[in-house]
């Protein structure tokens, strides 16, 4: 396996803590180097956080609209477009991923699009399409997130039960 890069930092994962640390370690004169194997921007940008709380904006809306009268205001024909509501939510977490894009590249943040496995203290080994390579680094920052768990409760029923992902 050929040695591709190095690096005197690389971070593992590109959501909240990814991005910020890479992009904090550059401005700080670090040769950094961030790993995402999915989207960037981490769950919370993407399918989390950002989304959810859009989606849950409309529906507040839609809820204080529907409750109109009793502000003494006239609301007719009012309906929710679900189409409209899913493309508002595309276009705020689009917009959002852009602004990280522009962050990491203004900072000259070299990004590498896949898995990463940690194989010591001082070499991570990469997965991309292209084929799998290592990396050496002086520091390893791994900002992985974390994954929802299943309470073990028996009235949880998994088929109906939702988590972030």
């Amino acid at each position: 396996m050929m040695v591709k890069d190095k690096g005197e930092v690389v971070v593992i994962g590109s959501g909240p803590a990814g991005y910020v640390a890479s992009i904090r370690a550059a401005q700080l004169g670090g040769e950094v180097i961030l790993i995402e194997k999915d989207k960037l921007g981490g769950v919370c940008l993407n399918v989390g956080c950002i989304p959810t709380k859009t989606l849950v904006q409309s529906v507040e809306l839609a809820s204080l609209i529907r409750r109109a009268k009793q502000f003494g205001l006239k609301v007719e024909n009012f309906s929710p477009d679900l189409a409209q509501i899913m493309e508002r939510k595309r276009k705020i977490v689009n917009q959002l991923v852009r602004g990280v894009e522009y962050l990491i590249k203004k900072n000259k943040v070299n990004l590498i699009k896949g898995r990463a496995t940690i194989a010591d203290s001082s070499r991570v080994i990469v997965e991309t399409e292209e084929g799998d390579y290592q990396i050496k680094a002086k520091n390893i920052i791994i900002t992985t997130g974390s994954s929802p768990a299943n309470l073990p409760l028996e009235k949880i029923d998994t088929e109906d039960t939702l988590t972030s992902t």
